[in-house]
């Protein structure tokens, strides 16, 4: 997976959980509620009527009670973590509210008895609560009442009071607060030298006013068209705008303004690059036009570069920008003059989000149309529509407020309703992102049959199911899941026109597709079907490398990378030895080779190409310290690499802890992953990391802002930290924010395809399985690590130790190979053995002794058993039977002999586990050697 070129990210402050429940005391205290009441009337269940409209949602089969399958956890801010929640209206903790507003990531509210309300995002102190930390819950806006009308701007926002004055806070740095200054505050000031103001907007960085006699003021930031070369000074006291008498209503967008006289016409200043101003040029105005054939009009609203006006007769008119069809005529072409939307009448109230549009109708019910990506429209996906649909669920609406990418509704009862983004609480109910609550142990993703791949773009995901096909959910603005990049996912849906996919992988603005026949597909854009890569041909490993390119391993070893417009030739990578793995970074590639080296090329700001330098390299270089290498896998500015003794190494960028070595600071060269062994599977995301350990548990370390490590936790980890998933996880895949977990109840790849079965030899009988009951007081476990070898654990009843020393100072000799078999000894602990078996050959047997060793009590242990090894192979020609035939055909495909304990997982070599792997890996399983040792 990778991401758009930067280093430094930032995490918000985490408060919301440990304030909640003081929050919603204070405002129902403030309210005069009590709990009970709240509940009672505010229950999700009272308030869908039985006329709600629910929009059609993807049904699948039901999935069994086995916990087994796909799992996710973390931001689901654009629906990638697939769960399947509606996009749908939910009550915030905001009660008798008589009006909302939204313009980007906060929400204002003004409640009954004249108090202020806001929350979501803070970072200028627009929430005005003293503080620049985020919130999402409401909290109260300090040293105001009385309050008769509310705005919020991008980053600033405004109240009147019933005696006339203008109070602002927040984002200053263009005079948008109207106090003299450009310094931001965190508590409401009083705007200078205006008074008797009925009504207020806010922008992008400026705010608009009417006073009682009808004219209309501005301050802030200066319009396109009012800057030359001689004025670029801001406005940091309100100045009236002139041409403007009996005005009765304004209006603001991201860097126009709207005002409505008594007479009905409508008139227009500001930015005009899309048409906002209605006026039928791209001129902006630096003083206001009359809009030409819109009379009667009663409300209007600016959009982020559209405009709305309502008709006395109900009517509404849209102007402006069109690309997301948030004009709502069926079209997503811009129009420079008003034009009617048909579809809707006996309409009350209208607001304009950056790209979307919302109508309040007479009866109380909302329509919402344009983009849809953050579930702004509340119907129940994230696809957009560019004609009106009515919100999911929610009747009796009396005020509406729209932002950057959620929405607000009042009702009748004073209660507010929110949808959208929730990236920095700017729903108000108490949690970040979209419905489930980010931060959660991991969900279930639910799809037709169990994945048996999964991969990770930065805000989208994929799998291939059992069923055969790809799925993705997530993101969809660059057409990275198929179709009209418009649409998004909240649940998976199949990619079209693929067949037999064995690999995926996920980008930014793409994804990329490997088909059984060694061939690449690029799933970007409008196309209906994926668009095959020319000139690629016998493909075994596919990775995405950057924005716009992708990387390719094929059958010989040899690299190549693309580019994913239409009609580009890949390029050959030289100076590689054979290749037997690839992973892709942000803007830089690693690669595996078949000794076991890793080398690297590419941007190397922060050290992620692990040559000791931060210097970018064109051409491939060696990693440097590293060797025996298995498995390896890249962050966007990280890297990750298994070596054959199952301990993890990561180097490049440090800054969330994501290299786990305790730190955060870079590495250049390689560290090893505190506290983790006998890793089979490693994933890097943006800023956090993803093992899996042979006994199917998974961990994580670095960046955890949305819960991505899966731990119940929004705290970052240097060090890594368990996943709440059971045991089982076979495979893992990390985006930006959030992170896949596949579970198999199959012994589990990346587990060897070819491992070496063990029996225990009882009185003469052999128990074949994988964990073993000795006579008392021994119990031996076996297990089989990645790519060859074989653990032996002996656990004993009570603590061992060394004759004449600790336990841990005992080191037992090899004895070299017995019977074809070789075998180390060390300890893990006080009361256990580890006998490493590095070597199996088809058949092979082994004496395991304890010499030197005695209980803590000085009770000698001379206990001597044996172990006996066959060779497990796959049943290739499907007969039922493992045999000759088989073990041949799985030599030719390893292209090694079946005992140099390089046994393999991935059968095709293509560098990941993938669907051919698994049946391979079945019928292995289900097909077990039984004969006898000599």
């Amino acid at each position: 997976m990778h991401a758009v070129k930067r280093i430094n990210g930032s995490s918000r402050g985490r408060v919301c959980w440990s304030a909640w429940l003081l929050v919603m005391m204070t405002s129902m205290l403030s309210a005069g509620l009590s709990y009970g009441q709240w509940s009672a009337d505010e229950s999700l269940a009272a308030a869908i009527s039985d006329d709600t409209i629910a929009p059609e949602s993807f049904d699948y089969p039901s999935r069994s009670e086995e916990s087994y399958g796909l799992w996710a956890s973390g931001s689901n801010t654009y629906g990638q973590l697939g769960s399947g929640a509606d996009w749908i209206p939910s009550p915030s903790l905001m009660n008798d509210a008589v009006a909302v507003s939204a313009r980007a990531d906060h929400s204002v509210a003004l409640r009954s008895d004249g108090t202020v309300w806001a929350w979501g995002m803070n970072w200028s102190g627009q929430l005005g609560d003293g503080t620049f930390v985020g919130q999402c819950v409401p909290v109260q806006v300090l040293g105001l009442h009385d309050a008769v009308a509310v705005a919020a701007g991008r980053y600033h926002s405004l109240a009147v009071r019933s005696d006339g004055t203008v109070w602002a806070w927040g984002e200053n740095s263009s005079g948008e607060l109207g106090d003299g200054t450009t310094i931001r505050r965190s508590v409401a000031v009083q705007v200078l030298d205006i008074t008797d103001v009925v009504a207020v907007a806010a922008g992008d960085a400026h705010s608009v006013a009417v006073k009682a006699d009808g004219t209309v003021w501005k301050w802030g930031k200066d319009q396109p068209g009012q800057r030359s070369e001689e004025t670029t000074i801001s406005q940091v006291v309100p100045a009236q705008v002139l041409g403007l008498q009996d005005v009765v209503a304004v209006a603001a967008g991201f860097e126009h303004d709207l005002a409505v006289k008594a007479d009905g016409t409508v008139w227009a200043w500001g930015a005009n690059s899309s048409g906002q101003l209605g006026d039928g040029t791209t001129i902006p105005r630096a003083t206001p036009v009359q809009i030409p054939d819109l009379l009667d009009v009663v409300a209007v609203a600016g959009g982020g570069r559209h405009s709305l006006a309502v008709t006395s007769e109900g009517r509404v008119w849209a102007w402006g920008e069109n690309g997301s069809g948030q004009l709502g005529d069926g079209t997503r072409l811009d129009r420079l003059t008003p034009g009617v939307i048909v579809a809707l009448a006996d309409v009350v109230a209208v607001t304009g989000g950056f790209s979307y549009s919302v109508a309040v109708a007479g009866d109380g019910t909302i329509w919402s149309w344009g983009e849809n990506n953050r579930g702004q429209l509340g119907i129940r996906s994230v696809s957009w529509s560019s004609g009106p649909v009515r919100v999911a669920n929610l009747g009796s609406v009396v005020g509406v407020g729209a932002g950057f990418g959620h929405t607000l509704a009042v009702r009748q009862n004073g209660s507010v309703w929110t949808w959208g983004e929730s990236g920095n609480g700017q729903l108000g109910n108490g949690t970040y992102g979209f419905p489930p609550l980010e931060v959660t142990p991991p969900l279930a993703v639910p799809l037709p049959e169990d994945a048996v791949a999964i991969a990770a773009g930065v805000r989208h995901s994929l799998a291939i199911g059992g069923d055969g096909r790809v799925w993705a959910w997530g993101e969809n603005s660059y057409g990275q899941l198929g179709g009209d990049p418009r649409g998004g996912g909240r649940a998976a849906q199949p990619i079209l026109g693929i067949e037999n996919p064995i690999a995926i992988s996920g980008s930014t603005t793409f994804s990329l597709l490997l088909t059984a026949d060694g061939r690449v597909w690029i799933v970007r854009g409008s196309q209906d079907e994926p668009t095959l890569v020319e000139g690629l041909n016998d493909v075994v490993a596919i990775e995405s490398g950057g924005l716009s390119r992708g990387v390719a391993l094929t059958a010989d070893g040899t690299i190549w990378t693309f580019s994913v417009a239409v009609g580009t030739q890949p390029e050959a990578v030289a100076g590689l030895p054979r290749i037997t793995a690839i992973a892709g970074g942000g803007y830089f590639i690693l690669a595996l080779d078949v000794d076991g080296f890793v080398w690297a090329w590419g941007e190397n700001e922060a050290g992620q190409l692990g040559d000791g330098t931060t210097d970018d390299r064109d051409v491939p270089a060696r990693v440097v310290g590293l060797d025996n290498v298995v498995q390896i896998a890249a962050g966007i500015w990280h890297s990750l690499a298994i070596r054959a003794d199952g301990t993890l190494w990561a180097w490049g960028l440090n800054s969330y802890g994501q290299l786990g070595d305790g730190t955060t600071e870079n590495r250049s060269v390689p560290v090893q992953v505190t506290g983790l062994s006998q890793v089979v599977a490693a994933a890097g995301g943006t800023y956090h990391s993803l093992a899996a350990k042979a006994d199917g548990m998974a961990w994580g370390w670095g960046a955890n802002s949305s819960g991505q490590l899966g731990d119940g936790t929004w705290i970052n980890r240097n060090t890594p930290v368990r996943v709440g998933v059971e045991r089982g996880v076979v495979a893992l895949a990390a985006g930006n924010q959030h992170s896949l977990f596949l579970r198999t109840p199959f012994p589990p790849p990346p587990g060897p395809a070819i491992v070496a079965a063990v029996s225990w030899m009882q009185h003469g009988r052999w128990d074949e399985r994988f964990v073993y009951d000795l006579l008392s007081p021994n119990a031996v476990e076996c297990r089989v690590e990645p790519r060859g070898g074989l653990v032996i654990i002996v656990t004993f009843d009570a603590p061992i130790q060394c004759q004449g020393g600790s336990v841990y100072d005992c080191v037992l000799a090899s004895d070299g190979e017995v019977m074809s078999a070789s075998y180390t000894h060390s300890y893990t602990a006080q009361d256990s053995l580890v006998v490493r078996v590095n070597h199996v050959t088809d058949r092979a047997a082994l004496t395991l002794a304890f010499p030197n060793l005695t209980h803590a009590d000085d009770t000698e242990l001379a206990v001597t058993d044996e172990l006996c090894f066959g060779i497990l192979n796959g049943d290739v020609n499907a007969d039922g039977v493992v045999n000759i035939f088989d073990l041949v055909a799985v030599r030719n495909q390893l292209d090694q002999p079946v005992g140099d304990g390089n046994f393999r997982a991935d059968v095709n070599v293509s560098g990941k586990i993938d669907l051919s792997d698994l049946d391979f890996i079945r019928n292995a399983m289900n097909n077990v050697l039984t004969a006898t040792c000599p």
